[in-house]
């Protein structure tokens, strides 16, 4: 397969596609970030204020201005210059005090990282392996199950970092969450073993060539204080 079909199939199995993460009516210049609706600024950051909402999916930026009945979720007048960072410019400042109201799609992990664990779950996969593209079609399954592993172990740090102090998304506690993610992980991770112990065998082997244990970063998830 190649990278990008691996990288949609991942996306798909971590359920982190671009219509999965949506985001409604964000304010843009709320927050006060060195980005201000002050009549001359062009670059706003759009992202949850936070930063942890982006990447942005690209062309699901709309914009809408609440006091022009004749702007309403409009696609033009400017660019999303930085879809990783969460950056949109505009052709013109708008002017000083508009309210602009942004809703956009966005993605838990950029291509980038989803990369990376691809990369290493090939090198879980059969040992030495440098470029997931060459991994056997047969072995596919278990490396994305390896990849995947990755993702949640990574979301659970990601959901951690981001509610450590507050408590959770609609009152759930981070722990928990963050623990529910780590337990995808191993559920991920003992599918790939299965897959891959299993291609072996069936190929006159008893073992894989080679062992992986994967580790956990933030198991087990603490109380946070």
């Amino acid at each position: 397969m190649t990278l990008a079909a691996l990288i949609t199939s991942l996306r798909i199995l971590g359920h982190d596609g671009p219509a999965d993460h949506t985001i409604f009516g964000e304010k843009l210049g709320a927050v006060p970030n060195g980005f201000p609706v002050d009549g001359s600024n062009t670059v706003f950051k759009i992202g949850g204020q936070d930063g942890h909402s982006t990447p942005i999916v690209a062309g699901s930026v709309y914009l809408t201005y609440p006091a022009d009945p004749t702007k309403r979720r409009i696609t033009t007048g400017f660019t999303l210059s930085d879809a990783v960072n969460g950056f949109i410019t505009f052709s013109v400042a708008p002017a000083s005090s508009t309210e602009i109201l942004a809703d956009y799609n966005y993605y838990w992990f950029s291509d980038a990282q989803l990369t990376e664990f691809i990369n290493e779950a090939a090198q879980t996969t059969v040992a030495g392996t440098t470029d997931p593209t060459t991994i056997d079609a047969n072995l596919v399954q278990a490396m994305l199950q390896f990849a995947l592993a990755s993702f949640f172990q990574s979301r659970a740090s990601q959901y951690a970092e981001r509610y450590a102090t507050s408590g959770g998304q609609a009152g759930t506690s981070v722990d928990q969450v963050a623990k529910m993610y780590l337990d995808l992980a191993k559920a991920a991770t003992i599918r790939a073993t299965q897959y891959r112990d299993d291609y072996y065998k069936r190929q006159g082997q008893r073992e894989a060539p080679s062992s992986v244990v994967v580790n956990f970063r933030i198991d087990p998830i603490t109380p946070f204080r």
